[in-house]
């Protein structure tokens, strides 16, 4: 019985050694197989490491520009000048040169009577016609239009644009990109222009004298037509029409003003200004267009001041901040307003 005792004992002993090293070996071999696995996931997937938080984006928008305010200047009858106080002319249009960029001038409009004398007179005064083209011609490479009055295409009591046409060609115009076009075919007696400034889409739109008329000839609706047809192809364009001869100084219709606004101005939702010359001194205006549209109508001339009217023109400044036309008579000759033309604004909404 004690023999066996022993020999159980021995073997229990050698069993819990053996068991003990296999214990060992097994536990180093699980040791050994978890470091292999932990080094090859940690090189194939990177514990991320956790960022800082980040500010929203926020999109990145251009600066919204403000409108700039832009002047259009009228210059009204300038025909004493041109017969006898050239200077006076050509001090006008230096001062619109000098002051275009100052001013921010878009463009200027003559307003016809350019010269004096062929309204009385058989014939043309060349001298006249050449003080004209000397002052106007300061305006060259900047936007302008000229139309003429009656006293410069009224001959023999018949309508001849002849001479104007010679002097101020539509070929002089047509190589810039802001003359629209003319009317008739060789002729520049009834022109438009486009004009881009500060957001503002225009369309300047001049018409010639045409005579003291109450109805409309054949030729005078063919000049009618193509006006119509110029302001229905762009809709998008705001227009000032410029004629010679519209209203008085009391604020009435002439003859010939009535019959454009009938077959013209009226009928256009995108009319909202009419420029005119013709009747000493100033008159201003509001109709209505058919379809609801404001249309101030405005008379400068001021011919019948001292020396053939100083040197006076308008400035129309639009002002986009607030909303208007800042309407002024100034003379570049004198350096000062006008005393008798208080200033006055128009409102205008901005495109």
């Amino acid at each position: 019985m004690r023999l066996l005792q022993a020999l159980f004992g021995k073997v229990h002993t050698l069993m819990n050694k053996y068991m003990y090293k296999l214990a060992c070996y097994s536990l180093s071999a699980i040791l050994a197989l978890f470091a292999l696995f932990t080094s090859c996931t940690t090189a194939s997937i990177p514990i991320p490491i956790p960022l800082p938080p980040q500010p929203a984006i926020v999109p990145v928008t251009q600066p919204v520009t403000p409108q700039k305010p832009f002047t259009i200047v009228a210059l009204p009858d300038t025909q004493l000048y041109s017969e006898s106080f050239p200077t006076t002319f050509t001090a006008q249009t230096q001062w619109i040169k000098d002051n275009t960029i100052s001013k921010n001038i878009a463009f200027t409009i003559h307003l016809g009577d350019i010269t004096d004398s062929q309204h009385s007179k058989s014939e043309p005064v060349k001298g006249e016609w050449e003080n004209a083209k000397n002052a106007m011609g300061l305006l060259n490479g900047l936007e302008y239009s000229v139309l003429p009055g009656n006293h410069d295409n009224l001959i023999k009591g018949k309508i001849d644009n002849t001479f104007f046409n010679s002097v101020f060609p539509y070929t002089e115009f047509e190589k810039y990109a802001w003359y629209g076009g003319h009317y008739p075919q060789n002729g520049n007696e009834n022109s438009y222009s486009l004009v881009d400034i500060s957001g503002q889409k225009l369309l300047i739109l001049s018409i010639g004298y045409f005579g003291h008329l109450t109805q409309t000839t054949a030729e005078l609706s063919k000049v009618f037509a193509r006006a119509n047809t110029a302001i229905a192809k762009y809709p998008e364009r705001r227009v000032i029409v410029v004629t010679h001869s519209m209203i008085n100084n009391k604020g009435e219709f002439l003859r010939e003003g009535k019959l454009l606004w009938d077959q013209v101005i009226k009928q256009h939702k995108n009319v909202f200004l009419v420029l005119c010359g013709h009747a000493c001194t100033e008159s201003t205006i509001t109709e209505t267009g058919e379809s609801g549209n404001v249309i101030n109508i405005l008379l400068s001339d001021y011919q019948c001041d001292e020396k053939g009217g100083n040197g006076y023109l308008r400035l129309m400044e639009f002002i986009p901040a607030q909303s208007i036309i800042h309407v002024e008579t100034f003379s570049p000759l004198n350096n000062k307003l006008r005393d008798k033309s208080p200033s006055f604004d128009l409102p205008y909404t901005f495109q």
